[in-house]
């Protein structure tokens, strides 16, 4: 299982009809996205926030930016 830990700050409160709430992660290496899309297909990647320790929320959907491969948006529930 991946698990990717982000600030809470990051969680954009808006919910998208069908999609869930956002996190935006930016900055990423060609590997680390390479790595968070490969565990999504997998079904196998979460969310926890530095806030919550220990507290997890899966990510139902990802939409990796075609225009900046450093940037992946997940979608929890």
């Amino acid at each position: 299982m991946m698990v990717v830990t982000v600030p809470k700050i990051w969680l954009n409160p808006i919910s998208l009809p069908g999609m869930g709430r956002s996190i935006e992660v930016n900055n990423l290496s060609q590997a680390e996205a390479q790595q968070v899309r490969g565990a999504f297909a997998a079904a196998d990647l979460e969310i926890e926030f530095a806030e919550e320790p220990g507290v997890t929320h899966r990510v139902l959907n990802i939409w990796p930016d075609p225009h900046d491969s450093a940037r992946i948006t997940l979608f929890i529930k």
